[in-house]
């Protein structure tokens, strides 16, 4: 666990590195990368992230993974199960959990209006995945602590779905053409990005499908899921509805959810 961070980082940077080459080589929309000013907004927002987790570190769910199995707090330490099953079931539970919490985002007109900023973005691509408020940030930590808490889920089962997390949400985001055929298999069971840019539509019966983070079945399951063709994707209109151009600065868009 010592190396954790630093496997996550690199992790991290390969992934970004690999969707800032594809977008490219193989980008769905041509014009979306050209704007600087949007994405350098973007990037600030990353930056705002990394200080989040550094000032609340006790909240950083590899920590409640590992104060919870020093104090055997959470289902997966009261009842014996296999560990490879408690791994397995950790990780669903988790992302069924962070799918409710995204809906709850959206339908919550308080969260919404933190939410808001994330989908405030008009040409998503890759560093759309950076643009969350700090105050979503900080809600989604304790959320985490608490559901790891409650369930007991394993440091090195936080470790993995952490980073296959902020994998998808990269790849999610990103400006990336798939071709139909693999897009449809894959998309059978894992988000892909023309579904999750069809939920960044400013449309709100098309915001409000496709919640999932990494698995899309749970959308097939609640009935939020909406196919979305590359020839869909291409012709989508993004952002929010009475954001004015102020707002979408970084520093309007700080300032927003207390306005």
């Amino acid at each position: 666990m010592h190396n954790e961070a630093t496997i996550r980082l690199v992790f991290f940077i390969t992934i970004f590195l690999v969707c800032f080459l594809l977008e490219r080589t193989y980008p769905l929309r041509s014009s979306v990368s050209q704007n600087s000013r949007r994405r350098l907004h973007n990037y600030l927002f990353l930056v705002a992230g990394i200080v989040i987790t550094r000032i609340f570190p006790p909240l950083v769910a590899i920590g409640a993974a590992i104060f919870a199995e020093t104090y055997k707090i959470g289902v997966m330490h009261w009842i014996d199960f296999p560990v490879m099953f408690s791994f397995v079931v950790c990780f669903l539970l988790f992302d069924l959990a962070l799918y409710l919490q995204h809906i709850a985002m959206h339908k919550v007109p308080f969260l919404w209006r933190y939410h808001c900023v994330h989908h405030s973005d008009e040409k998503v691509d890759l560093t759309t995945g950076f643009r969350f408020h700090p105050g979503e940030l900080l809600f989604s930590l304790c959320y985490k602590w608490l559901i790891i808490f409650f369930l007991g889920a394993s440091p090195l089962m936080v470790i993995v779905y952490e980073s296959l997390l902020s994998a998808f949400s990269l790849i999610t985001h990103s400006n990336i053409k798939i071709p139909e055929h693999p897009k449809r298999i894959i998309s059978k069971v894992f988000i892909t990005p023309d579904l999750h840019w069809l939920h960044h539509s400013i449309d709100f019966f098309e915001s409000n499908r496709n919640f999932g983070t990494i698995f899309s079945f749970w959308d097939k399951i609640f009935r939020t899921y909406q196919g979305c063709s590359n020839i869909k994707a291409k012709d989508l209109t993004f952002g929010v509805d009475k954001m004015s151009v102020e707002d979408k600065r970084f520093i309007g868009l700080i300032r927003y959810p207390f306005t």
